[in-house]
């Protein structure tokens, strides 16, 4: 919340920059003049670079788990291969030189990162081949996604460019962006682990569910066991007799395959450009420089279970762990080439 606040801040600065540069701008006689006309245009712009996405931790309190307890997760941590952006705007031109533009438009910003959520621990209740009802502890020792994030915003840029009359100048480009929506989906792979605890209640002469270990419970962890084993023995080899005897237990257990799609709401941001502006003719205009953008969406949360099994371990499926998350913040740093058809001269 409080990075979405920042980020609405930071959008009514930069309409308040824009608003007094063009009072500024007009204000000079040399650059305006109240009776010139006005021009349109329309541009395109495409670029790529660094690129980061990040949406934070899951919110572990949503786990859609039968009497989940005791739900954990390490710090999530996602990284960014780069991202891509295109876009295509209609400007408005001011003054005698056409040299001062507002422009609106559409714009499409791609990038491509992993999430991992190595660490994920829940615990809830089960059923065994014998009959019995106990404690599952579910633990991803390796949970990472790769995942292609797709943000579709409308950027609404003030445009101030230098030397209109020559034909090279400079330019700098930048406004408030409405983020309309924003997009994870991918590929995760899991390796799991399932262990148990069994709680005998002596009323029902029989094992019921626990959500905490009591004493006397009878541990069937990868630490108590190996606590108990002789020199020599293979913890793995003990729990895949244990799980021939009904105890649906199993160490190192993998998953793998695509995920579903999370989409986050309606947002805001800042785009930013800054370069060269290479005039072929007084139509045609190249843009050339560097580019960046910082987006914020968010959504609301509802229960989800990341990683699920059947009683048996026979099947494991998997969610994507950002069905957790209530925001996603997105950023590109990288070059820009663009190029503007101007309508009117």
């Amino acid at each position: 919340m409080k990075g979405i606040v920042n980020i609405l801040i930071l959008i009514l600065l930069s309409a308040a920059v824009n608003a007094q540069v063009i009072r500024d701008t007009i204000s000079k006689k040399d650059t305006l003049s109240h009776s010139s006309k006005i021009g349109f245009a329309i541009s395109g712009n495409f670029g790529g670079g660094i690129a980061s996405a990040n949406a934070g931790n899951p919110d572990m309190s949503r786990l859609n788990y039968s009497n989940v307890s005791n739900q954990s997760l390490p710090n999530a941590t996602y990284s960014s291969s780069g991202g891509l952006n295109i876009g295509f705007d209609l400007d408005m031109l001011f003054g005698k030189q056409r040299n001062i533009e507002l422009s609106a438009g559409l714009t499409y910003m791609y990038t491509k990162g992993t999430a991992d959520f190595s660490g994920f621990h829940a615990e809830y209740e089960a059923q065994d081949g014998n009959g019995n009802t106990f404690r599952r502890l579910l633990t991803a020792t390796q949970a990472s996604e790769s995942l292609s994030y797709g943000n579709v915003s409308i950027p609404v840029l003030f445009k101030y460019s230098t030397n209109p009359d020559k034909k090279m100048g400079a330019y700098i480009q930048i406004g408030p962006v409405l983020s309309l929506s924003s997009s994870a989906s991918g590929t995760m792979n899991s390796t799991i682990d399932f262990e148990a605890v069994y709680h005998y209640d002596a009323a029902t002469k029989g094992f019921v569910y626990s959500p905490n270990t009591q004493p006397g419970d009878w541990l069937l962890t990868k630490q108590a066991i190996s606590a108990e084993l002789p020199a020599g023995q293979n913890v793995n080899n003990y729990f895949s007799q244990l799980y021939s005897r009904g105890y649906y237990v199993g160490l190192g257990e993998s998953a793998g395959g695509k995920v579903n799609k999370v989409t986050y709401h309606v947002g805001g941001g800042m785009i930013a450009r800054l370069g060269g502006e290479y005039r072929v003719n007084k139509m045609i205009h190249v843009l050339f420089g560097i580019t960046a953008a910082l987006l914020s969406n968010s959504r609301s949360v509802s229960s989800y279970a990341p990683i699920t099994a059947s009683n048996d371990l026979t099947a494991i499926s998997q969610s994507n762990f950002l069905n957790g998350t209530s925001s996603l913040l997105t950023m590109q740093v990288g070059v820009n080439l663009g190029v503007q058809l101007r309508l009117i001269k």
